[in-house]
């Protein structure tokens, strides 16, 4: 017994260590049979590095995009279009030359006035009525140009949501039967079936179906893990039939070529194109055992040549670049298209998945996973765990990541060569992963083991940002990052006037306890209302609504913001009139209009703010206070926001300095629901003011005057008064528009 117990202490004990990795090394070869989340997640991402990272692929020009763009819909109208306009597509395409026209929509239903027609057809007796009836039938317009021409693929979609009854799936099936895919090549011990099966479909009109020659379905699923759509259905089964996908049959149909099945032990192996009427491959296509091939993409989004329909209709296209081409017939205006997430673009129109599948076919450019690379993953893995845990136990903690470094490194330049190369997808996440988990496993087994005692480190951050930021930020760590997004919001500026000669007449310390006084309740106000501070310039204040949390009335909260703080001033006045303190008064500029947010500044320092000429004007409307006497002057787009709900007067229709568009100005007096005085005077003065534009000047100063009589202390009329006198002395131009321009900010 004592012997065991010795060669225990100097050989298992001695390993507990490597016995760690060994654990570790199971439990990641366990997660890769039964591909747990997070690692199929993290290879999902390492494949998307590898294909950004590949060779540039030849985008090619034999296939082309015939889009239903909003152009199209502009000029032709809004979409679904009549069958008849479908039918004249393809005719411009056929007499432009086109090899093989795809059509990546389902005409499942009849025309709206073909089903009409159908209501009122039978009660015609006339031969010539009905005859007329069936010329103007427009699914009959579409069906005889399908049966005119022979290079027409027709798509269509399988329901794998809602199994249809036997009778009717085997009668739609039957209509496309023209492009069932024969097994032709058959390995011994291959499955009966293979692929994935559907049980219901949606085909088009028995009309159209009866009427063309070849068929297309366009099913793509996106990869559970990520949404992304890496996997492309090349080749479907219903029942003991294989049938292929849209990208496929064009392809076919382009190198005038036949298609084959070939099937081995795990299932489908290849897909086949045969020189028509032969067993002689053209092509080869890999597919795994679904018959799903890797979808080599060609770039983003309009890496292919696109065409405008309505260039199309109206005889806008070169006959070079259509003739000999395959032509996908598709929709990519917005609220129309089937949108796609790629591993290289997060707007990807469904009908561009085609395209880049015809063009990898046409250039036989494939990505592969070969049926052995589980073998070979499962053999990596074992390998690296248990080797590297031997090393492990062996070495220090930073030795060990001395040697862990260039291991991942190399593994990893390995891997992408291979792809790069080769064209194949080997597993990096487990096997890399199963290298780090070692590592970190071992490490820590060693450090809770040889430490008996433990240094507890804290830390603690501290938050300089408004917690609307903060939430934003935690919803977008992206924001975090440089740059921003252009929205519509409303700016608000605020400046104490005359502060400077305020602040001389105050010692330093006097100054900053008003200051703090007054900034204190203004900035809590700001708050109240959804605002964001965006930054103090001394006794100013820069503020902005709608963001990071956008809403609708941001103009409507800005407007709140800017009464709310003249009533609070009026507060404070009475207050430091008590305290001897002088009397300050402050104006406020509002604007709204679109504006970039986000962070301004330097990779390591920034700041969340708003730039723009909205910005700008905003500022210049501040300012503007100072010439007419007001203290909160809007613009005329956030007046256009919030004109039902408050008490205002157009001021002025001016041309501020740095802006060459005049604009129209108002002076926001009040809320209407919370009016507390009376505004007698504004109709008074906007009626003054429309004599003075109609240059009646005299009535002018006279209307204006009345107003001076209710208000003696109304700046306004009394600038009017003084520019209707020097327009009587010297006339303005004819024609006038009335702008008063501002040379000075």
């Amino acid at each position: 017994m004592k012997k065991l117990v010795d060669f225990a202490k100097a050989h298992v004990l001695k390993l507990t260590g490597f016995r760690v990795s060994f654990m570790i090394t199971l439990g990641i070869l366990i997660a890769y049979i039964f591909q747990v989340g997070l690692f199929e997640r993290l290879e999902l991402l390492t494949y998307d590095t590898r294909l950004k990272q590949r060779k540039k692929v030849d985008v090619g020009h034999e296939a082309v995009l015939a889009a239903i763009d909003e152009q199209s819909l502009k000029e032709i109208g809004r979409f679904p279009w009549p069958r008849n306009k479908m039918a004249q597509v393809i005719d411009k395409l056929e007499a432009l030359g086109a090899k093989v026209i795809g059509l990546d929509m389902i005409w499942a239903e009849r025309d709206s006035s073909s089903k009409i027609l159908d209501e009122f057809v039978p009660y015609f007796s006339d031969p010539f009525l009905i005859r007329k009836a069936k010329e103007a039938d427009r699914d009959v317009i579409l069906a005889d140009t399908l049966k005119k021409y022979e290079n027409v693929v027709l798509g269509y979609f399988f329901d794998a949501e809602s199994p249809q009854d036997p009778a009717e799936f085997k009668e739609s099936l039957d209509m496309m039967a023209a492009s069932r895919i024969p097994t032709l090549l058959v390995k011994q011990g291959s499955p009966k079936q293979s692929g994935i099966a559907y049980e219901g479909v949606v085909p088009n009109l028995k009309l159209f179906s009866q009427n063309s020659r070849f068929f297309g379905h366009f099913n793509m699923d996106n990869d559970i893990e990520d949404g992304k759509l890496r996997w492309y259905t090349l080749v479907a089964r219903a029942g003991d039939e294989y049938y292929p996908s849209l990208g496929l049959q064009m392809a076919g149909v382009l190198m005038d070529a036949t298609l084959g099945l070939e099937m081995d032990e795990s299932g489908l192996a290849k897909v086949h194109l045969y020189k028509k009427g032969t067993l002689e491959p053209l092509h080869t296509i890999p597919v795994d055992p679904e018959g799903r091939m890797l979808i080599n993409y060609v770039g983003k989004a309009e890496s292919f040549d696109h065409m405008s329909i309505a260039d199309i209709v109206a005889d806008r296209v070169k006959r070079e670049d259509v003739e000999g081409k395959a032509v996908i017939v598709g929709a990519t205006a917005t609220g129309l298209y089937d949108l796609r997430v790629t591993p290289l673009d997060e707007k990807f129109p469904g009908t561009e998945v085609h395209l880049n599948v015809i063009s990898n076919i046409l250039h036989n450019d494939y990505l592969k996973r070969p049926h052995w690379y589980r073998l070979m993953d499962m053999g990596v893995i074992v390998l690296a765990g248990l080797v590297l845990g031997n090393i492990l136990v062996r070495l220090s903690a930073v030795w060990g990541f001395v040697i862990l470094i260039p291991l991942l490194t190399a593994y990893y330049i390995a891997i992408v060569q291979v792809f790069i190369r080769q064209g194949y997808w080997i597993s990096m996440a487990y096997p890399m992963g199963c290298m780090v988990i070692v590592f970190l496993g071992v490490t820590v087994y060693r450090y809770v083991s040889e430490e008996k005692e433990k240094k507890k480190i804290k830390g603690a951050f501290q938050s300089y940002l408004d917690p609307a930021v903060v939430s934003k930020v935690t919803e977008n760590p992206d924001m975090l990052k440089l740059g921003g997004e252009r929205l519509e919001m409303t700016v608000l500026f605020s400046d104490v006037r005359d502060f400077t000669s305020i602040s001389e007449k105050l010692t330093p310390e006097a100054l900053v306890h008003l200051l703090n006084v007054y900034l204190s309740p203004m900035t809590d106000i700001l708050f109240k209302h959804s605002g964001t501070l965006d930054k103090y310039m001394g006794d100013a204040i820069m503020a902005f609504y709608g963001a990071p949390i956008h809403y609708p009335d941001h103009a409507a909260k800005a407007c709140d913001t800017a009464l709310e703080m003249l009533q609070k001033l009026r507060e404070l006045q009475a207050q430091w009139e008590k305290e001897g303190l002088p009397k300050i008064n402050i104006g406020i500029g509002l604007n709204t209009g679109p504006m970039s947010v986000g962070n301004m500044g330097s990779n390591t320092r920034f700041n969340y703010t708003v730039m723009g000429d909205a910005v700008n004007l905003g500022s210049r409307l501040e300012g503007t206070n100072k010439n007419y006497g007001t203290q909160i002057i809007i613009s005329e787009s956030t007046y256009a926001q919030v004109k039902d709900n408050y008490i205002y007067r157009e001021l002025d229709f001016v041309r501020v300095k740095g802006k060459k568009e005049p604009i129209r100005i108002y002076e926001l007096l009040s809320k209407k629901d919370g009016a507390t005085h009376t505004f007698d005077f504004i109709g008074e003065f906007q009626k003054a003011l429309g004599l003075y534009r109609a240059q009646q000047f005299e009535d002018a100063i006279k209307s204006f005057e009345r107003v001076l009589k209710d208000r003696p202390e109304d700046k306004p009329s009394t600038i009017y008064i003084q520019r209707s006198q020097d327009l009587m002395k010297q006339p303005p131009p004819d024609p006038w528009d009335g702008v008063y321009v501002f040379t000075t900010k």
